[in-house]
């Protein structure tokens, strides 16, 4: 939980901490936002990332959030109740996220507390990405469905 602060998002200590912790990881799947918003630096998120040593994997734009609950959803759970992947339990954030997040009257991710949503949005654009959910069918990314 240390690339975020009151809400907020530090990615030039959130790369480096990244790159330590994970000193083979290759790519990575942020946000599609990220690669115009930029930090203090004013360098884009994506930018800083890249500077790390990262391949960032992006979406022109976001995905639907729907979308990316969905693929998520089918990754842990597929419509034939097997199991896909499974959360660590070192990886506290995302279990919070993942038991106390909620969807607004909007059908967007209620983002009132600042310390929620930030895992989950983490771990769903990857998700969404890789195993994408079209057509009412999840896909790999060769498209076999």
């Amino acid at each position: 939980e240390w690339a975020f602060r009151g809400g907020q998002a530090h990615t030039p200590e959130a790369a480096r901490q990244i790159r330590a912790d994970y000193p083979k990881l290759r790519e990575v799947y942020p946000d599609p936002a990220g690669k115009g918003r930029t930090t203090a630096s004013e360098r884009s998120d994506h930018a800083i990332l890249r500077d790390a040593g990262f391949v960032v994997v992006a979406r022109n734009a976001a995905p639907a959030v729907r979308d990316r609950l969905a693929a998520l959803n089918r990754k842990l759970k597929d419509g034939d109740g097997r199991v896909m992947c499974t959360v660590s339990p070192d990886c506290p954030g995302l279990i919070a996220d993942l038991e106390q997040c909620k969807l607004d009257s909007a059908g967007h991710l209620d983002k009132s507390d600042s310390r929620r949503t930030h895992w989950l949005d983490a771990c769903s654009y990857g998700v969404e990405y890789r195993w994408p959910v079209a057509g009412g069918f999840a896909q790999s990314i060769g498209g076999v469905r």
